[in-house]
């Protein structure tokens, strides 16, 4: 993915309104931040937070707006995968 000015400073703003042990997770210069981004939307409860990756993926184009979009739902299937995602880039 690549940031824009836009995009790097919702970018920090993300970062800063976390929880500081969440901070260190989330890297700009990782290839797979975009998907990172996309599984803390789903598995984060603050609307700031949510508002703030959707216009960050917004910037970044149609298709990863796209893919948070499928993950916005609550089934037990849904949440399931989700945990699974989530605690899958948390060990890395």
């Amino acid at each position: 993915m690549q940031m824009n000015r836009t995009m790097q400073c919702l970018f920090f703003e993300i970062k800063r309104s976390l929880p500081a042990p969440h901070r260190g997770l989330l890297k700009m210069s990782e290839p797979a931040i975009g998907n990172k981004l996309v599984i803390l939307h789903s598995n984060i409860a603050d609307p700031r937070i949510k508002d703030l990756i959707e216009r960050l993926l917004e910037q970044a184009g149609q298709n990863w707006t796209q893919k948070i979009k499928p993950l916005d739902f609550n089934t037990q299937a849904c949440y399931s995968h989700k945990k699974k995602l989530c605690n899958k880039l948390l060990r890395h």
